[in-house]
């Protein structure tokens, strides 16, 4: 499974759910300000009806509720609870203040409250579990950096109080110290609708509201662009929905993969940096500098849909489908994705001029920059940071080539593979690049060549300072 950087889109997402984002605040984390205890991480796969559908890491300590005999217990982010949740249907919302975790059921699941529910005091340390507004079981909580996150503080609830809530809407659940899974039975499975007969219910599908919600949250939490630095991943405003002109024609409705496309580039066109500010917001001319005029083209050619299942505008999307588009939309901004030290590169979301005076068409200049898009997405990299391989895919065939420069050793001269030191080596891949890094990194340009004239149509070239992929020091060059 991928291992992204868990961001702000999610705490979003799953906070949006009903389509109304929770008064929490939106990083989960209750109102400790300070981290008093450390806790070791252990690993985790959280599953629904078997299936896996994440890989987080939990926590353990002792149950406070128990006193000083208190049994240690294991404790899971929630943001991962959610997902799992509203894969069967049930709506979460989260309110860190007040410590309550509500579950909105699907019509067609049975609740079977408990006859009495003993109340807890709300403090930071604590929290209680709701179903449909009522408070079914008071459990302990815990403030603290989820591994998967960029350092962000979220909230760990406790599988057993969790079991136990869920336990009175019929949802079997089971832990062995790693794999939480929840079964649900088919009457139960999470439509919103009931269903009869025994048959399987339908998919769910996100709404725009909550999509929306969650690519704003992602979009807000990228720093400001700094124009002697130009930073990956890096923006030059953080627009509104409303300022953008982004509309939505029914918010609880289901989004589909054009309003996604189309979101994102009448925000890019307002936040991505450019080289004239009258340009700003101008998103037909944003787009012209892309490898395609039309939003959903431009964003399927930069994989925003990969693993989704989508090649059609008009797919309405479902939770699962919504979780994968945003993981891919992190992945383009941010430049990377990582899995088991594997970096996945990203062409970065960028403005990539045409040199008219070589005489070349915006047809050409867009198939070309299409090609580079895809063959830079699929580039991997690994390594220790001293020693670097570089793994670039065979473009045999196509009009792209790579180029990778490094430092040498005394930083004085440069030396590398490609079309680097002239035309006379050609390189379009097809090979694992391995080099020794001192400390400053390298470069790759991956770019549409006219060959027979020696020259460059378009693409991209990002270094890696640091050695391996990193938000804070990879930059567009």
């Amino acid at each position: 499974m991928i291992t992204m950087k868990m961001n702000a889109w999610k705490a979003a997402l799953a906070l949006s759910a009903t389509g109304v984002l929770a008064a929490a605040p939106l990083v989960w984390a209750s109102t400790q300000s300070s981290q008093k205890a450390t806790y070791t991480y252990y690993p985790s796969i959280v599953e629904v009806n078997g299936q896996p559908l994440s890989t987080p890491s939990h926590i353990a300590a002792q149950d406070p509720f128990g006193g000083s005999n208190g049994q240690v217990t294991a404790f899971l982010p929630i943001w991962y609870i959610y997902q799992a949740l509203g894969q069967i249907g049930v709506k979460a919302s989260w309110d860190g203040t007040k410590g309550v975790l509500n579950l909105t059921t699907p019509s067609g699941m049975t609740v079977n409250d408990p006859s009495a529910v003993k109340a807890v005091p709300i403090t930071s340390g604590t929290m209680v579990i709701e179903i449909n507004g009522k408070p079914v079981t008071y459990a302990p909580r815990i403030a603290y950096l989820d591994e998967g996150s960029r350092g962000v503080v979220t909230t760990f609830v406790p599988v057993y109080y969790l079991q136990q809530a869920l336990s009175y809407m019929g949802v079997q659940t089971s832990w062995n110290g790693t794999e939480w899974n929840m079964t649900v039975s088919n009457s139960t499975n999470g439509s919103g609708q009931s269903s009869s007969g025994g048959a399987a219910s339908g998919p769910v599908y996100e709404t725009q509201q909550a999509m929306a919600n969650a690519m704003w949250q992602l979009f807000n939490s990228l720093p400001m662009f700094n124009p002697n630095h130009p930073l990956v991943g890096h923006v030059v405003a953080h627009p509104t929905m409303a300022q953008v002109g982004a509309t939505m024609p029914n918010p609880n409705g289901q989004v589909t993969a054009d309003q996604v496309a189309t979101w994102l580039a009448k925000w890019a066109a307002f936040a991505v940096p450019t080289s004239s500010g009258s340009d700003v917001g101008n998103v037909e001319k944003f787009l012209s500098f892309q490898s395609s005029d039309d939003p959903f083209t431009w964003a399927s050619q930069n994989d925003l849909f990969q693993g989704a299942g989508i090649t059609d505008s008009n797919t309405a999307l479902t939770t699962a489908q919504a979780q994968t588009v945003l993981g891919n939309l992190q992945w383009w901004l941010y430049g990377y994705k990582e899995q088991n030290g594997v970096y996945t590169l990203h062409a970065p979301l960028s403005v990539i001029a045409i040199d008219n005076a070589t005489g070349y068409t915006n047809e050409t200049f867009q198939q070309d920059l299409a090609q580079a898009t895809y063959f830079f997405d699929r580039i991997q990299v690994w390594g220790d940071g001293k020693t670097v391989h570089v793994d670039l895919p065979n473009a045999s065939g196509t009009n792209v080539i790579y180029a990778v420069v490094v430092p040498n050793p005394a930083k004085e001269t440069y030396w590398g593979y490609g079309y680097v030191n002239g035309w006379n080596v050609p390189l379009q891949g097809g090979v694992t690049l391995t080099f020794q890094n001192d400390g400053a990194g390298f470069n790759v340009s991956v770019s549409g060549a006219d060959r027979a004239k020696h020259t460059f149509v378009t693409g991209y070239s990002v270094s890696y300072g640091a050695g391996l992929p990193s938000v804070s020091s990879d930059y567009i060059s």
